[in-house]
């Protein structure tokens, strides 16, 4: 099946390449291993070190069914050949009254952080959406994620409401806001 995001070339903050492009069901190992090890470079996420447990079937078959889903995608974000970023837009296309919106996810690796990749995705995801006809892209973050929370202000996302509890880490509790962005 032809993909919906045709790659995109990007420069980084620090002069380097960055490579945009729709995963495809081969990409599911590195996808795994990715989300396992960025589980454990930051508490923001929803999930820890070696806590994303799917088999790797499994994530194949979500990934081939995001590539047949008209306005769902992953994303993934490549410098020098090594996966930096996973993101995805996943519409809720199959109930008529809310097929105009969908939710939005992004992680970047620890290592690539400050490099312009969490914009660049981010970017990426909204054309992709606008070009789907979405009109309401929905995310929650971490209240006390100034960077995150920043970077989803300036690409015009609105802070709906304060989730309390919303995450457990090692048994401490966290807030974290719901924002959109009208599309």
């Amino acid at each position: 099946m032809k993909g919906k995001f045709f790659p995109v070339e990007m420069r980084r903050k620090d002069g380097g390449s960055l490579l945009l492009r729709e995963a495809e069901e081969g990409d599911a190992g590195a996808v795994l291993a990715y989300l396992n090890q960025v589980g454990g470079e930051s508490d923001n996420l929803l999930f820890g070190r070696d806590e994303f447990a799917m088999p790797l079937e499994q994530e194949r078959q979500w990934i081939a069914s995001l590539r047949k889903q008209e306005k769902s995608i992953l994303l993934l974000g490549i410098c020098e050949d090594e996966l930096s970023s996973v993101a995805s837009v996943s519409a809720f296309d199959r109930r008529e009254r809310i097929a105009h919106r969908a939710e939005v996810a992004v992680s970047v690796k620890k290592a690539c952080w400050g490099l312009g990749i969490g914009r660049a995705v981010m970017e990426a995801l909204i054309r992709f959406a606008r070009g789907q006809g979405l009109e309401i892209l929905q995310l929650d973050v971490r209240a006390d994620n100034g960077r995150a929370i920043a970077l989803y202000e300036s690409l015009g996302f609105e802070t709906l409401g304060r989730y309390r509890n919303f995450l457990k880490v090692q048994g401490e509790y966290f807030d974290a806001y719901c924002m959109n962005l009208y599309l």
